[in-house]
């Protein structure tokens, strides 16, 4: 551990450095916190797909989340936070629209501006080509 606070002449000062580690026990309900166990923990047993479709379903991030921890008995042994549940479905997602949807709702909307003149819409790609946002009006 470092404290340092910036002195009269506005230079950084160290205040305090300990060297020794401490009150750090490292348990397995704290794995979860590591990135690598979360990718793990998302990969057993097709859990990543099952979220998704749960989903898709219309079950919201958070009773996902509540069914995994009852599933494993306790939160300390889901090894993925709410958060996690979140960027994995949503990551499915954008892959999912990668397979051709946006190329076809695209379409579908040019062919709306052709038969409708109040129509609109305006659409940005990020660096990569994958679309990035769109607004309709």
């Amino acid at each position: 551990m470092v404290y340092a606070k910036p002195n009269k002449c506005n230079e950084w000062e160290l205040c305090t450095v300990v060297l020794e580690h401490k009150n750090h026990t490292p348990t397995p309900s704290k794995s979860w916190h590591i990135p690598n166990y979360q990718n793990e923990e998302l990969n057993k047993c097709n859990v990543a797909r099952n979220l998704f479709n749960a989903n898709a379903a219309g079950v919201s991030i958070a009773k996902i989340h509540r069914t995994l921890v009852m599933e494993r008995n306790g939160l300390e042994n889901v090894g993925v936070s709410k958060r996690d549940v979140r960027n994995v479905i949503d990551k499915k997602r954008r892959l999912k629209m990668q397979d051709g949807d946006a190329n076809a709702m695209l379409e579908n909307f040019d062919k709306m501006v052709a038969n409708n003149q109040n129509f609109y819409h305006r659409y940005r790609l990020d660096d990569d080509g994958n679309l990035k946002d769109m607004y309709v009006g």
